[in-house]
């Protein structure tokens, strides 16, 4: 497998436990990886493997084509950022940032250099003399991401960097911590069981259930085109429709639902197999009666709930419960009230099971 980072079918057990299995994927260098999945699904074991905390029972794991077996965390050349930040509460930023130079025995003059572009580059340049406490959470990790980039490693390790932040600011640091990764020119392998945090940060997201990989690609084909049921649900689509396959062309297959025939893309499935349907909510849309798209049916308005910057519209449809998040400027609708609802045939993707 090719890649500046190259794991190769790892396995990790704990006696009857399987936490990895047969794990395989590469990231080029410079690129920034997304570890995504609930709590449990293995990927902080994945990211003890790469640091070296770990062993694997099975498999390869390769940095530049160099073999890590049996190689310990400190000669592997990588930096780590922890979620509790791990800022030593004694020193100064300045000294925080330096501790990792002074354990390496960069010169003095040198070190300083590094520290000051270090903390150029997270937008703490100012802040060298403070201590820890007199810093927001925000800025200790940045702290923590400046110690960990003036090492130069190879690849830098995150773990859940932001799960500490409340949700506004984590919001705005996701942007920060993309942009100074990008700037650096850092190979970064990020761990996180936010969705939002995955898709702002990363250049690829890998998503894993249950010790195994769902689903590598993309954060917009991760989350616009997901595989399998599991990864659907996890990415917060809401509309599945269960249904038969009755005909495949080019453009993709004909599923036939309980309340009629919906196409969908193209999908390696054959006449005949029962399959699931998802389409996301804000891809349906409220159209004027006889208007349409690739698909089109009517409803009735069950419930309207306001979400500040859309308007989730909660449709019945023959017995089928349809979510259509349409824009703030949509009119409200009434119970009871007959709609239309359009959406394209690439918007409708068949689930692998």
């Amino acid at each position: 497998m090719s890649g500046f980072l190259s794991v190769e079918a790892v396995t990790k057990r704990y006696g009857n436990h399987t936490a990895l299995s047969a794990a395989s994927f590469s990231a080029e260098r410079g690129e920034i990886l997304a570890l995504l999945g609930p709590s449990g699904c293995g990927k902080t074991t994945l990211l003890n493997l790469i640091a070296g905390f770990l062993d694997p029972n099975e498999g390869h794991i390769r940095v530049a084509d160099r073999d890590l077996a049996g190689v310990p965390p400190n000669r592997r050349d990588m930096g780590m950022v922890f979620q509790n930040y791990a800022l030593f509460p004694h020193l100064t930023v300045e000294k925080n940032v330096a501790f990792g130079l002074e354990a390496r025995g960069v010169p003095r003059a040198q070190r300083r250099t590094r520290i000051a572009e270090a903390l150029a580059r997270v937008g703490l340049a100012e802040h060298g003399p403070r201590y820890p406490h007199e810093l927001s959470g925000g800025q200790q990790q940045r702290v923590s991401l400046a110690r960990a980039l003036v090492v130069r490693p190879s690849i830098l390790l995150l773990d859940e960097p932001l799960s500490n932040l409340d949700t506004q600011l984590r919001r705005a640091m996701a942007e920060d911590v993309r942009e100074i990764l990008r700037s650096a020119e850092m190979t970064a392998v990020l761990v996180t069981h936010d969705q939002e945090e995955a898709l702002v940060i990363a250049d690829r997201v890998l998503l894993l259930s249950g010790g195994r990989i769902e689903q590598v690609g993309s954060p917009e084909d991760v989350y616009e085109r997901p595989r399998t049921l599991f990864g659907a649900r996890f990415m917060e689509a809401t509309n599945f429709i269960d249904g038969v396959v009755t005909q495949r062309d080019q453009r993709g297959v004909m599923v036939r639902a309980a309340f009629g025939t919906i196409g969908t893309s193209a999908c390696d499935v054959s006449e005949g197999d029962s399959v699931t349907v998802m389409i996301r909510p804000e891809r349906i849309s409220i159209v004027s009666p006889g208007d349409g798209g690739d698909n089109a049916v009517g409803g009735t308005v069950l419930r309207t709930n306001y979400h500040g910057t859309y308007r989730r519209f909660h449709i019945g449809v023959e017995g089928q419960e349809l979510t259509v998040d349409a824009p703030v400027s949509t009119a409200p609708r009434a119970p009871g009230e007959t709609v239309r609802l359009a959406w394209s045939r690439g918007d409708t993707h068949v689930l692998t099971p």
